[in-house]
């Protein structure tokens, strides 16, 4: 599946580079299609659209973002899996804060809300460099659109927050960049690292005791 069968393309943005993100299971590679691509218009505002499909789950997220000189976000996130119908979260602010709302296909408003402040990641690879980079000083409070399995229908894409932080460790393999260790979530001090190097994810690796070694990697060009 490719960026044009998915997206439209806003008018005026010139598209600079692109690329996708490869996943491998317990060493084989997995039913994941993850692609970007990041532009900017003649405003200077920076434009990053992304998916992440898989066939075999029904699953399709999809992300545009658009940011301005100002470093002010508007960024549309759409959700769809299996039985579920396809929701859409539209998210404006920045760190100092950040307003929310969900709605259904139609239109009509499911729920919304808001955060004082916070650092909101939408979920696909192509954000995760930066978002690592910025969480390296302390611990902070990362929001993120909800598709956790634990999540109810209801909670799908709804924004929630906790408190996750980042520190650089010496290299854990050939991978080129600076390797993180990433704390939160799923993620402890040993079950996972992740190499960034010029903002982007380039590798990703998680151990689990429940579903095996997942490993992600970046192939990505300039247009």
């Amino acid at each position: 599946m490719q960026l044009s069968e998915v997206f439209n393309s806003p008018k005026g943005v010139r598209w600079l580079t692109q690329g996708n993100y490869g996943y491998v299971h317990n060493g084989n590679k997995f039913d994941i299609c993850e692609r970007w691509r990041q532009g900017v218009n003649f405003k200077g505002e920076t434009y990053i659209q992304s998916f992440r499909y898989s066939a075999m789950a029904s699953s399709m997220l999809k992300v545009q973002s658009c940011v301005d000189r100002q470093g002010a976000s508007k960024i549309i996130i759409e959700f769809e899996c299996g039985d579920l119908d396809k929701i859409i979260t539209h998210v404006q602010g920045s760190a100092e804060r950040w307003i929310w709302q969900k709605t259904d296909a139609t239109g009509a408003v499911l729920e919304s809300g808001e955060f004082q402040q916070g650092i909101f990641f939408p979920l696909l690879r192509i954000f995760e460099g930066a978002i690592i980079e910025a969480l390296k000083q302390s611990p902070a409070t990362l929001i993120l659109p909800d598709i956790r399995l634990s999540a109810k229908p209801s909670q799908k894409l709804s924004l929630y927050s906790e408190t996750r932080h980042s520190f650089e460790v010496a290299p854990l393999s050939k991978h080129q960049g600076a390797h993180f260790r990433f704390i939160g979530g799923e993620y402890d001090a040993d079950n996972a690292y992740f190499v960034v190097r010029d903002h982007l994810l380039q590798f990703y690796q998680w151990q689990t005791q429940s579903m095996g070694t997942w490993q992600v990697s970046l192939d990505w060009k300039k247009l």
